[in-house]
């Protein structure tokens, strides 16, 4: 079982530990940055995260990087480069304004030698729903419609009632 800390306030970061790794995710800006720490591992040679949006994908000093409109992937086939016990890793990307959002995702680290270890609720770069793009539309929408009615409401109640000069004008 994985455990989590949620460090709010000025640190602005997200740590998990699991299965002897952990992964601490920390948003500045646009800039996301995940350092994946080998506690008790096997060697690690992967690391994979969820992503939306993003560009300028870095990983460690002479990790391989590749991405899709999916996933951010780091690895390397170089054992001195892989993290062992001890060793902390860091990638991070930079997150696009086009409908991304801070959001829960999963992370993947791989090892040379054994199964990988997946990591649910890791901070990342996901897509905005759906719903969140309707709900802000039907909220401008009732607006605009109340200040419609509010100000045809007011002009009515303008042209109904006399005003102190009309009763004092004598009829043409």
């Amino acid at each position: 079982m994985g455990s989590a800390i949620l460090v709010v306030g000025i640190l602005g970061a997200f740590e998990m530990d699991k299965g002897g790794v952990r992964i601490r995710a920390d948003v500045q800006s646009s800039i996301y940055t995940w350092e994946v720490t080998n506690i008790s591992a096997p060697p690690i040679t992967r690391f994979e995260i969820s992503q939306h949006h993003g560009y300028y994908f870095l990983g460690p000093n002479g990790w391989q990087v590749d991405a899709d409109n999916r996933s951010f992937r780091a690895w390397t086939s170089d054992r001195l480069r892989a993290l062992y016990p001890g060793r902390t890793g860091t990638f991070s990307l930079r997150m696009s304004s086009g409908g991304a959002v801070l959001g829960a995702v999963r992370a993947q680290v791989g090892f040379e030698s054994a199964e990988p270890l997946v990591f649910d609720g890791v901070w990342g770069t996901a897509a905005e729903p759906d719903n969140v793009v309707l709900l802000v539309a039907l909220v401008l929408l009732v607006i605009m419609l109340a200040h419609v009615l509010l100000v045809a409401r007011r002009d009515g109640a303008r042209t109904a009632a006399p005003t102190a000069t009309d009763a004092q004008d004598p009829p043409l």
